[in-house]
């Protein structure tokens, strides 16, 4: 992967999460929610909620819907909260860099922020 490449998918990550396209969600990369957007049974889920990690994930695969996207993210059989270095290498991250902004997205910083977040290190790339 270039590095034009990377902040080229850095950027698509951004606008996704500045989209309103995804609904927020904390402790899991991808998983159903309810109507209040709280983790839920998927006997009562209304919709899918996102990481900004999950929707990393989604746009790297764009033809994964959120259900193939919540099963591909389990690694070895058990839930993962940390990108596949597939992935890192994708988006020019490094472990350090996507902790951080999976800890802003559990501590309800909102998808706008870390937009900018990841904009900001797409940034930082161009200047290396």
């Amino acid at each position: 992967m270039t590095r034009q490449e990377q902040i080229k998918n850095l950027r698509s990550w951004a606008g996704a999460l500045e989209s309103g396209e995804y609904k927020q969600c904390g402790g899991r990369m991808v998983t159903e929610i309810n109507s209040k957007g709280n983790v839920c049974s998927h006997d009562y889920g209304v919709g899918w909620g996102y990481c900004c990690l999950g929707v990393a994930e989604a746009v790297k695969n764009p033809s994964m819907g959120p259900e193939d996207l919540s099963k591909y993210i389990f690694h070895n059989g058990t839930e993962t909260s940390e990108l596949s270095q597939e992935t890192l290498d994708y988006f020019g991250l490094t472990p350090e860099i996507t902790n951080m902004l999976a800890t802003a997205n559990d501590e309800g910083v909102s998808f706008k922020t870390i937009g900018k977040m990841v904009r900001s290190h797409a940034s930082m790339l161009t200047k290396r």
